[in-house]
């Protein structure tokens, strides 16, 4: 693996070869964002031999030794797409919202149903573009406001928008002048990719609404509602079910594979998983991870995956509860 490789896949494989207790450290100084990005780049990544691993190793100390001055602007872009990919620097570094995008952001003061009667005339495309400059909660209350059959298509085509020029936004957005006042975009939502945004919405959604809306893109895309659905449900919010449905789901798997995946996790998780087993497993559980020592971050990543698809599993087939009424939070 050369080190011209893609600059997130070497990010993550310098991160990896600190160790699981040193990338978690450096973890804790990157937002959710930039750590599901590093994770992914990790989950996505072949085996790395050694002879690679040193040529991005070298590459990179290179990089800290030069001479070359650091900092500004140049600095903080070429930062963003190492860590977030080529669209680290167009999120992050983008100019501020056109006049006709705080148009569209102004919607936002409209009552769910006052805005469906603005759009109900409109084309489907034009109901995603507007749904995509509201924040999550009032666009999950349009979606529930329209037509069931409707909801899934606009849902799909926000997922799927092309960047629209300035001069198509302000356009757009003139046809609903009048319908609230021009203010200050208070939601920049729209920095933060498509696909986040929908997976916000549909959590937001009640849940026969989000049942409904994700079987009508599963028939339009199936790999897009399995990665809102792979989204939706993580290794966190399971460690935040309600004590029962906890114990069912870690009495099922492995102990290896839950000393695998708590590696790294903050004490709060490890007590909370101690907390939902029998002594005699949480004996085993802490001798088990302390025999592993250090370990890759990949596999803690594949073991943290394993452990919610086995709670989606679980929820799928009736076994455990896992809407948000029945999840208990811990500091």
């Amino acid at each position: 693996m050369p080190p011209t490789h893609e600059p997130t896949t070497r990010a993550a494989i310098v991160l990896a070869s600190l160790g699981t207790e040193m990338a978690a450290r450096v973890g804790e100084h990157l937002d959710e964002r930039q750590v599901r990005a590093l994770a992914d780049a990790l989950a996505r990544m072949p085996p790395v031999d050694a002879q690679s691993r040193i040529a991005v190793l070298r590459d990179f100390a290179s990089t800290c030794a030069g001479s070359a001055p650091i900092g500004g602007a140049q600095y903080a872009s070429e930062f963003m797409t190492a860590v977030l990919g080529s669209r680290g620097e167009a999120d992050h570094l983008a100019p501020p919202p056109t006049p006709g995008v705080q148009r569209l952001y102004a919607l936002n003061e409209l009552k769910p149903r006052s805005l469906w009667r603005l759009l109900e005339s409109e084309t489907p495309q034009t109901v995603a573009v507007v749904l995509t400059h509201l924040t999550a909660a009032k666009a999950a209350d349009l979606l529930v406001e329209m037509p069931e059959e409707l909801r899934p298509e606009v849902a799909f085509r926000a997922a799927h928008l092309a960047p629209l020029s300035p001069g198509a936004l302000d356009a757009m957005a003139s046809a609903f002048d009048g319908a609230t006042a021009s203010t200050g975009a208070t939601d920049r939502r729209g920095r933060d990719g498509l696909f986040e945004f929908l997976v916000d919405v549909v959590m937001e959604l009640d849940p026969p609404s989000c049942r409904q809306i994700l079987a009508g893109i599963r028939e339009r895309d199936a790999s897009l509602c399995q990665a809102i659905d792979d989204r939706m449900f993580t290794f966190e919010d399971t460690m935040k079910l309600a004590d029962r449905d906890l114990q069912m789901v870690l009495r099922s798997l492995d102990i290896k594979l839950i000393a695998a995946a708590l590696k790294g996790s903050a004490e709060p998780v490890r007590q909370r998983a101690l907390a939902n087993l029998s002594q005699r497993a949480q004996e085993v559980l802490v001798q088990e991870m302390e025999l592993m020592g250090p370990t890759p971050l990949t596999d803690v990543t594949t073991a943290q995956r394993e452990v919610a698809a086995t709670a989606r599993r679980m929820a799928q087939n009736n076994e455990i509860a896992t809407d948000r009424s029945a999840v208990q939070y811990v500091e």
